[in-house]
């Protein structure tokens, strides 16, 4: 009779503990995603090194600051698409955001864009191109313009 007891007590526990760990899972996943539609600008810096359609060539490596615009033009869902440009530049970009509703995933025609949802104002951006002619490595954090 004393272990049909503790059964009993462990399997009334670990359904309580299945019960709040379901409804959790709900929570999160009714979480609204992020609006990411608009204009955002951050000032970046870099290592750079090579031909690159942002600045002139150089054959050293270099520390780089720049200013780059993000518009996100459409989102539907997760995912979006845009443009992201600089004084000299645009490139059109495709993009998610994670499941998790804080991580952002992009690309442009050359590079990978993975970033972090700050707040509904602000996002901060990591940039890896690797390629013959260029390398980059970039980060920035955005902000949302009025």
């Amino acid at each position: 009779m004393n272990h049909f007891k503790w059964g009993f007590i462990i399997s009334i526990t670990l359904s309580i503990f299945l019960l709040f760990s379901c409804n959790e899972s709900t929570e999160q996943k009714t979480t609204e995603l992020p609006n990411l539609v608009g204009k955002w600008i951050g000032q970046g810096n870099a290592i750079i090194y090579g031909n690159l359609d942002h600045r002139e060539v150089a054959d050293t490596h270099t520390f780089y600051s720049m200013k780059f615009t993000l518009e996100i033009i459409e989102q539907k869902g997760a995912v979006f698409y845009g443009v992201r440009y600089s004084d000299k530049h645009s490139e059109s970009i495709v993009g998610y955001i994670g499941l998790d509703n804080k991580s952002i995933f992009f690309a442009d025609h050359d590079g990978y864009f993975q970033g972090e949802i700050l707040d509904n104002e602000s996002i901060n951006i990591g940039y890896l191109e690797a390629g013959l002619d260029s390398r980059v490595a970039a980060i920035a954090t955005y902000k949302r313009q009025e």
